[in-house]
């Protein structure tokens, strides 16, 4: 494999340089971390980017540490994932293009941000973002105090919820951002056959099916409230139809909508139960040699049908992880999140 490393400041290429060790690790939060090994010195430093080739593109990402230890030769890069160039606070705007595509307005903030910015200092000019779909959604962006939120958190968000993917391809002298929801094929995974080992589940609770929303609708400083009734239908779409034959059982819920109209408001409770029905987590290793399960189909954001001894679900790629030293892929299922015990459990099995 190779690794060559672009400047971010110049964008040209700095170094090539063969990787002798790798794991690379990705998954819908971006928060995944991996690693290569390089025999010697890299031309780098913190925040450029890096592409690794074996045969095609396997990877890109951005520097985050370089390491060498004492009386070693080695040099060990950490890579965070590609969507982290956008890891920032930022304050919302362009809100209107979400009834045009929730990817016109992915665009309109990464211009606006980072190609546009008033402040010259902090654009990058060789950034062109493209959006090939339009997607509209009616529910608003989640902001803390003040109209603040993480753009690279809620591109996450748009990956999980509605299948939108944001792609970087280094070509020439831009580097291409390329927004679209892709369709797909939902990929039917069954756990028990040979070549998926180390299978652990771990299910929080049953699906949601029923979702009771208090709707407080403000209009000229005057607030009403109403409540609404959304019920989960067993092919997946919700209706308000109390009696709907093909209502599905499961737990119930309630939470309050502050949406200024009702396209919003409903949008609101699509969303509960899309996250709700990823509330799982799912874990194997999937043997690479595999002709039952193509390796290329293995990525974060694939939409799947899964199967275990607990049942068969809905689910999403999550999480994965490989490395050259195994012959095994690394998968994780659903959004359920890692619990304090889970983490101080990985604390202690890094000392």
């Amino acid at each position: 494999m190779i690794a060559n490393i672009i400047s971010r400041q110049s964008y040209t290429l700095s170094d090539t340089l063969t990787v002798v060790q790798y794991s690379i690790s990705c998954d819908s939060d971006y928060g995944g971390k991996s690693q290569i090994v390089l025999a010697r010195k890299p031309v780098a430093a913190e925040d450029d980017f890096v592409l690794l080739n074996d045969g095609g593109i396997v990877f890109q990402g951005i520097i985050s540490a370089i390491e060498n230890e004492k009386d070693h030769s080695g040099y060990t890069i950490t890579l965070l994932e590609m969507q982290t160039l956008f890891d920032q606070k930022i304050v919302l705007a362009d809100e209107s293009f979400l009834q045009t595509g929730i990817e016109d307005f992915i665009a309109a903030q990464i211009r606006r941000n980072w190609i546009m910015n008033e402040d010259q200092l902090v654009n990058i000019g060789y950034l062109n973002v493209t959006t090939k779909t339009h997607t509209p959604i009616a529910a608003k962006v989640d902001v803390e105090d003040g109209g603040i939120y993480n753009l690279c958190t809620y591109i996450g968000n748009a990956l999980t919820n509605y299948g939108i993917f944001v792609d970087f391809r280094f070509d020439g002298e831009h580097l291409e951002i390329t927004i679209e929801k892709r369709e797909q094929t939902p990929l039917l995974i069954d756990t028990r056959i040979p070549q998926v080992i180390n299978l652990t589940e771990q299910i929080e609770v049953k699906a949601l099916t029923k979702l009771t929303v208090v709707w407080q609708k403000t209009v000229n400083e005057v607030t009403t409230e109403s409540i609404r009734h959304f019920f989960l239908r067993t092919d997946r779409t919700i209706t308000e139809n109390m009696h709907d034959p093909d209502r599905a059982k499961g737990t119930t819920d309630v939470i309050v909508s502050k949406a200024e109209d009702e396209a919003t408001m409903i949008q609101e409770a699509r969303d509960k139960f899309t996250g709700n029905s990823y509330n799982h987590k799912i874990e194997f290793d999937l043997v690479l040699r595999s002709k039952l399960i193509d390796a290329t189909d293995i990525y974060v954001g694939h939409k799947c049908t899964v199967k275990t001894a607990s049942g068969i679900r809905d689910s999403i790629i999550t999480a994965t992880e490989r490395a050259n030293s195994s012959s095994v892929v690394s998968v994780k299922l659903g959004n359920l999140k890692v619990t304090l015990i889970e983490k101080l459990k990985g604390v202690e099995k890094k000392k």
